[in-house]
């Protein structure tokens, strides 16, 4: 099942924001998929603080659900570090697979992934969002 399907059909899931993270020539096509925020790489600590608080308006930080998925492991220690040290709940997936099963398992308020999977394209999962 589709990460987005899986994001929009479970009620605790349902309103999590999605943030695309990827080279910055895919920006239009992460809107255009669906994905409400967009960050660039390479990761920016500031932006992706600034980035990842709007998509948890009303979430106190303490505790709130992240997933972060990149297929890179210094991308991803990079994000749950940052987003750890502001008191988000982070946890890391590689693949599309290893998110689907942590969005079912986590039921994160926000998922911010790649769209270059190695067993996926990320616009893929997101036009379920659209």
């Amino acid at each position: 099942m589709p990460l987005a399907d899986i994001l929009r059909h479970d009620a605790d899931t349902r309103e999590a924001g999605v943030l695309a993270f990827t080279h910055p020539e895919g920006r239009d096509a992460a809107f255009r998929a669906g994905a409400e925020a967009f960050l660039g790489k390479p990761v920016d600590p500031p932006l992706l603080v600034a980035a990842v608080e709007p998509l948890l308006a009303g979430v106190r930080a303490a505790g709130a659900r992240v997933v972060v998925v990149d297929d890179d492991p210094a991308i991803r220690a990079i994000c749950a570090e940052v987003l750890a040290a502001q008191g988000y709940d982070v946890s890391q997936a590689g693949s599309c697979a290893e998110a689907r099963r942590l969005v079912r398992e986590v039921r994160p308020q926000v998922v911010l992934f790649d769209v270059q999977l190695p067993d996926g394209d990320g616009f893929g999962l997101l036009e379920g969002l659209a």
